[in-house]
């Protein structure tokens, strides 16, 4: 195993994640690495013109804002303890879904689940609306990998924005759909 992996020994990662994620460990600050490769930040960069990496680390920050200012916005709301009608302290009217069907629409409880989980309250927000909760997580992961990528312009937000993909989105629409399938089941109406 190359010197460079002996920090990551019994690990399988590959090499090209690697490459990403970690700088590599230097003696001599000239020293190229791989040897006869190009630097750290030619691998963070490689094959994007310099217009491109502000356009990245432009679109990575207000990533990183956006999801700032939904779990900032979640945070403030005092989730409503019936699982549903949160998003009315934000000035929305009443869900027309529910007014229409008195049933929950796929999307019921994910403002009060947000809520839950910006107070750290995960359980709370699970029970309520589990995507709500996932899609917490996920807005708290967006803004962390969007810092990152604003301020070092690491290439992972690339990876990320490659999760979209007809499978994953059809794993997302079905996991939506059991989420949906478990407000039906549990609603008291």
């Amino acid at each position: 195993m190359p010197a460079y992996y002996q920090p990551l020994a019994g690990i399988v990662v590959s090499k090209a994640l690697l490459r990403l994620l970690v700088p590599p460990i230097t003696q001599d600050r000239n020293a190229r690495w791989p040897p006869g490769g190009t630097t750290t930040q030619g691998l963070l960069t490689q094959g994007l013109t310099p217009r491109r990496i502000w356009l990245v680390r432009f679109l990575a920050s207000v990533v990183a804002l956006g999801s700032l200012s939904l779990l900032v916005i979640a945070s403030r709301l005092t989730p409503s303890p019936t699982g549903t009608g949160t998003h009315m302290q934000l000035g929305l009217p009443n869900c027309g879904w529910m007014i229409a069907t008195a049933r929950p629409c796929p999307t019921c409880g994910m403002t009060t689940a947000f809520a839950y989980a910006s107070q750290g309250q995960f359980g709370l927000s699970f029970i309520t609306q589990p995507m709500g909760a996932a899609f917490s997580i996920a807005t708290a992961a967006a803004f962390w990998i969007g810092l990152y990528v604003a301020l070092t312009g690491s290439r992972i937000g690339e990876a990320c924005g490659n999760l979209a993909r007809p499978g994953v989105l059809w794993i997302l629409a079905g996991a939506v759909a059991a989420a949906w399938t478990y407000k039906l089941v549990t609603w008291p109406g």
